[in-house]
């Protein structure tokens, strides 16, 4: 598999994100991990392997209802002023 066409992909999208934080080695080996997660589901089940694509991480990671910013809780119809009331 070429890098241009890695680059497209979940694995590729995977060693980005991880080679950020971690560095390119930790990411390498982090990538050939979840290569042998998905060589041992694909021999294992005997299912054709189907890329999640490269933004998958990003659909997983989403605002959620309930956030502790302030804008999320104001969606939810709290009120700011009431947050930083003390009860007696």
């Amino acid at each position: 598999m070429g890098r241009l066409a890695l680059a497209r992909q979940l694995l590729g999208a995977q060693y980005r994100r991880i080679s950020k934080r971690r560095g390119p080695k930790r990411a390498a080996i982090a990538v050939a991990h979840s290569i042998l997660v998905i060589a041992y589901y694909i021999l294992r089940d005997d299912v054709a392997f189907a890329d999640l694509g490269a933004d998958y991480f990003d659909r997983m990671i989403r605002p959620r209802p309930g956030d502790t910013t302030c804008d999320g809780l104001e969606e939810l119809g709290c009120d700011r002023e009431q947050s930083h009331s003390r009860v007696a």
